[in-house]
């Protein structure tokens, strides 16, 4: 299934957000999902790290400039642009599926619409 890394990263967050639901059958797709987009996090990670560097202001030290947890850039619309351009490259992403019937029944709205993808 094509994914784009914005698509990726939105899934990652919610199989994040599901890892304190029960059920065996649910667990093990949660599981066997982050296994199998844990490079595809990496990888954009790296690269999102690589566009941190070549975008931010730097001290004497060449170290980035941080202020109030935000890299300040030099640039920020050519950094957002370069970001934006990241997020919407596709890859091919291997999802496993579950029934609806194997849901939790304490998963949230929320829970469910990160997922959604997974869903059969």
């Amino acid at each position: 299934m094509k994914k784009t890394n914005k698509e990726v990263l939105e899934l990652n967050a919610g199989f994040q957000s599901c890892g304190n639901l029960k059920g065996i059958k649910f667990s093990y797709a949660i599981a066997k999902n982050l296994r199998g987009i844990k490079k595809e996090i990496e990888t954009i990670q790296e690269a999102t790290t690589k566009l941190q560097d070549e975008y931010a202001r730097k001290d004497k030290k060449g170290e980035k400039i941080i202020i109030e947890n935000n890299i300040e850039m030099k640039d920020k619309q050519k950094f957002n642009k370069a970001y934006e351009e990241l997020m919407e490259i596709e890859n091919e992403v291997t999802l496993h599926k579950i029934k609806q019937s194997d849901l939790p029944s304490d998963i949230s709205v929320q829970q469910t619409t990160l997922i959604f993808d997974i869903i059969e």
